[in-house]
């Protein structure tokens, strides 16, 4: 049985960060749709400055809870140029916080 992914509208990094603190193992959060690599990027995002911003301090977030070993990073495809971005907590994980 598959786990059904819980998705934010705009997560911001601090909630990112509260998510993986709190997700159980297996727990999934959806924390970007689109193509992050665009987005993120304010030469090239369709998003404001300020949330390609936001955006990246996310994506930054979930890179660093994926080294520590707190969660998995997958992406659902879902057409051209169109991912969903999703976070699966880890059962690797240890007591404690994340370091920043």
């Amino acid at each position: 049985m598959t786990q059904e992914a819980a998705t934010l509208d705009v997560i911001t990094e601090d909630g990112f960060l509260a998510w993986v603190q709190l997700a159980r193992p297996g727990e999934q959060l959806i924390y970007h749709h689109g193509y992050l690599a665009v987005d993120a990027d304010f030469g090239y995002s369709h998003l404001q400055r300020e949330d390609a911003r936001a955006l990246r301090k996310v994506a930054d977030a979930a890179m660093r809870a994926s080294r520590q070993s707190l969660v998995h990073l997958v992406q659902r495809r879902f057409g051209d140029n169109a991912y969903s971005y999703i976070a699966v907590a880890s059962s690797m994980r240890g007591p404690g916080s994340m370091r920043q």
